[in-house]
């Protein structure tokens, strides 16, 4: 008896640490469901969203660079979700919803957060600020290198 009382607090303590698996799979679910409950409320993230570099990212490098608008390497980055149920290029909806880092790019799939913010396993993912600020081509200073944005 002792050991599977054992057994249930160890897991039950791994399932804390690491997340459900429920939180793990949720799907995307689109900057405009963020902003139903996120515009006027926790000082008004969406608004102070908007306005940043992250929001804009997207539209501005198209603005720059009309090609990376179908280049994998840039959209992972410029995007949310590109190739993992969010961002799809050309289609007009999903620019909307994923063109840029939006709140779902540093924070993960939020989609079941989104249709039950008070159920605890739907929690925000971790930051992932390293994945496009610390990698190829990012420099890591918000600039980048190589062939196709040029020397900066």
């Amino acid at each position: 008896m002792r050991k599977i009382l054992l057994l249930a607090m160890c897991l039950a303590l791994i399932v804390t640490l690491c997340g459900t698996a429920e939180a793990k799979k949720q799907p995307y679910g689109g900057i405009s469901k963020c902003k139903m409950c996120h515009q006027g409320m926790h000082a008004n993230i969406y608004k102070r969203y908007m306005a940043s570099k992250h929001a804009g990212a997207y539209k501005n490098m198209i603005a720059k660079y009309p090609a990376a608008a179908k280049d994998g390497t840039c959209l992972k980055c410029h995007t949310s979700g590109y190739k993992k149920g969010g961002f799809v290029p050309g289609d007009a909806k999903s620019i909307a919803e994923f063109g840029g880092v939006t709140c779902e790019g540093c924070h993960g799939p939020m989609g079941g957060h989104a249709s039950n913010p008070s159920d605890a396993k739907l929690k925000k993912g971790k930051f992932k600020c390293y994945k496009c600020h610390f990698s190829p081509p990012s420099s890591g200073m918000h600039k980048h290198k190589g062939q196709l944005h040029g020397k900066n």
